[in-house]
């Protein structure tokens, strides 16, 4: 229940931030933006009732009051952790609600960076071709205004943001610690080759520490988006077995969009490309992970 809850809490939190960046009329032909368009400027006539502010000051309130929200909840499950993977941990020890909510702020900023690192890397998948269809059109409105940029800046933007929230997250964080290079299966795998245990961050200068969890927290992308993957897919096969025509529709749109300009593969009346695309997905994840390793343990040797 709580997991359903934090999670709708950023989406909400996502809504009022993207409409922050609009103008305040807009022409916009892709109905899942309309629709939720439409309940925001509905909910949003009913507030101005009592509180008469401009669209984007009500929003700002709203999407704090969604942190705040979030932060209440954190506070009941013992949630001051932020953290970057298996890789980092970062502990928050709060006293007061304002330091909770600053654990939810770094939580909601990490949320959103994610998200537009998917945008880039999805892109990059479709062959830096325009989106296709309502789904990517829901897609480039919810990255507004990161989707506004051309790919070379969003690439330095991304860069800018991965870097500022680690040296956020370092400076505010009560204890850092590395899950992968304490476990002891790790460990001894290390000490077997006799080399040193990169995952073991403390050995390293701080620099090469933000650099490294930069490159991993982007990186893991690609494993949200193996995620992200086979739930629609399974999804998509519980609708079309019960025949939930609205949903079957919006998970197809979604899994071409994932799918990229992989060609549709169809067997026994099922499109199975979106298993090729989880497939192809993984295999990059592990190259470039194994690249970023290879690196770090370059460097270790080095320094």
């Amino acid at each position: 229940m709580f997991s359903f809850v934090f999670v709708m809490s950023h989406l909400l939190a996502l809504i009022f931030f993207v409409r922050l960046f609009l103008p305040k009329r807009y022409i916009c032909l892709n109905p899942y933006v309309v629709g939720i368009d439409n309940l925001l400027m509905r909910f949003l006539s009913f507030l101005r009732v009592a509180f008469p502010f401009d669209d984007r000051i009500l929003c700002l309130f709203l999407m704090i009051g969604s942190l705040s929200t979030r932060a209440v909840l954190l506070t009941q499950v013992d949630g001051g952790v932020v953290r970057l993977g298996a890789v980092a941990l970062f502990t928050f020890h709060p006293s007061s609600f304002i330091q909770w909510l600053e654990v939810e702020v770094f939580q909601f900023v990490l949320f959103l960076v994610t998200l537009w690192s998917a945008y880039v890397v999805l892109r990059i998948w479709c062959c830096r071709q325009v989106f296709q269809g309502f789904s990517g059109g829901l897609l480039v409105m919810a990255c507004s205004p990161f989707s506004r940029f051309r790919l070379a800046v969003q690439w330095g933007i991304l860069c800018v943001l991965w870097t500022s929230l680690l040296l956020l997250l370092y400076q505010n964080a009560s204890d850092i610690t590395y899950p992968l290079g304490e476990a002891s299966d790790v460990v001894a795998y290390f000490q077997q080759l006799h080399i040193v245990n990169i995952f073991d961050l403390r050995q390293f200068p701080h620099f090469i520490r933000i650099i490294f969890l930069s490159a991993v927290g982007f990186l893991n992308v690609f494993n949200e988006l193996y995620t992200i993957l086979c739930a629609f897919f399974s999804l998509h096969l519980l609708a079309r077995l019960l025949r939930m025509r609205s949903i079957q529709y919006f998970l197809e749109g979604a899994l071409r969009l994932l799918c990229g300009r992989l060609p549709a593969i169809t067997f026994f009346s099922v499109d199975v490309s979106p298993l090729v695309a989880m497939i192809m997905f993984s295999v990059v994840d592990v190259i470039l992970n194994g690249v970023l390793c290879m690196s770090l343990l370059g460097v270790a040797h080095v320094v």
